[in-house]
């Protein structure tokens, strides 16, 4: 069960030619850092017209409040680990 974050991710537009390769269907498909939120990314689902998508905001929060989004590995990670800008020096 997904539960939506506070955040908007309004501004985001889902990548057409992620959606066209994937389908989004693999378990790190169409998953993107949240430019707003570190400790949080978007995943974008397909739409029933299989071109676009539609970004949804989830938290990386689930037993550990202080992990970020680390876009290499494709999940929520330590800060250390993170490639949020906001956390690197």
């Amino acid at each position: 069960m997904f539960v939506l974050f506070p955040y908007s991710a309004s501004d985001f537009v889902c990548p057409v030619e992620d959606i066209a390769n994937t389908g989004c269907e693999g378990p790190k498909d169409c998953l993107y850092p949240n430019p707003n939120n570190c400790e949080s990314y978007i995943q974008c689902t397909v739409n029933a017209d299989q071109v676009t998508g539609t970004p949804v905001v989830m938290p990386c929060a689930s037993e550990n409040p202080s992990l970020q989004w680390n876009d290499i590995t494709k999940e929520c990670d330590y800060p250390e680990n993170s490639t949020c800008p906001s956390t690197k020096k």
